[in-house]
């Protein structure tokens, strides 16, 4: 997975780098192939970034940490150690038609996704120190100790409606993702409720 743009700090969902090994175990003549049970170890590694110290130019009694902390302060926030079990269940997997998207092919289509597909994921992160450095050493202790090491549980929940059997390249999901359940330790304990629609796309 690559993610471009931001670490992803301000979110707290991955590094800047990371290594994750996984391993799948299908049902495929017990239960006809309707779940999946999944086992994930993961590191995440957040590398120390520059950034700018805010100079109070938009909010000169709000926001003017420049004159304490130097032009520049340096975070390494500390890195991510975890795990996670997954089960995806599918109970309904729709018709298989011979469409435009198969080449009419009835057969191939019931190699597509599920019309409908759920999945059900714990995620245990360990969360380490993190370091701060700027010319201000109070500064530096004061955000240190707003992130200090922890954990947290993550709990996600999750649908997914695929029309690709039907010759429709639209699938529809919904994801609600909880820290509230299951409260961790040292860390913001948010719920997440994400919408959105995929448009699978053939490039060559």
């Amino acid at each position: 997975m690559i993610g471009a743009g931001t670490t992803m700090w301000d979110l707290h969902s991955q590094g800047d780098l990371g290594a994750h090994l996984s391993l799948d175990k299908r049902f495929r003549q017990e239960l006809d192939d309707r779940l999946t049970l999944g086992v994930e170890a993961f590191y995440e590694a957040l590398l120390p970034h520059r950034y700018r110290a805010p100079t109070g130019a938009t909010n000169p009694l709000l926001n003017n940490l420049a004159p304490y902390l130097g032009t520049t302060y340096v975070l390494d926030p500390g890195d991510f150690l975890g795990g996670s079990l997954q089960a995806d269940v599918v109970p309904w997997r729709g018709p298989a038609r011979g469409t435009w998207l198969t080449g009419g092919d009835a057969g191939r289509a019931g190699a597509l996704p599920p019309l409908l597909a759920l999945s059900a994921r714990y995620t245990f992160t360990w969360l380490f120190q993190s370091r701060w450095h700027s010319n201000s050493e109070w500064w530096d202790y004061k955000q240190e100790d707003r992130w200090r090491p922890g954990y947290k549980n993550v709990v996600t929940l999750s649908a997914t409606v695929s029309l690709l059997r039907l010759g429709v390249p639209v699938q529809v999901y919904a994801a609600w993702r909880s820290l509230t359940w299951l409260p961790g330790r040292n860390t913001r304990a948010a719920d997440v409720l994400t919408l959105g629609v995929r448009l699978p796309m053939r490039f060559w």
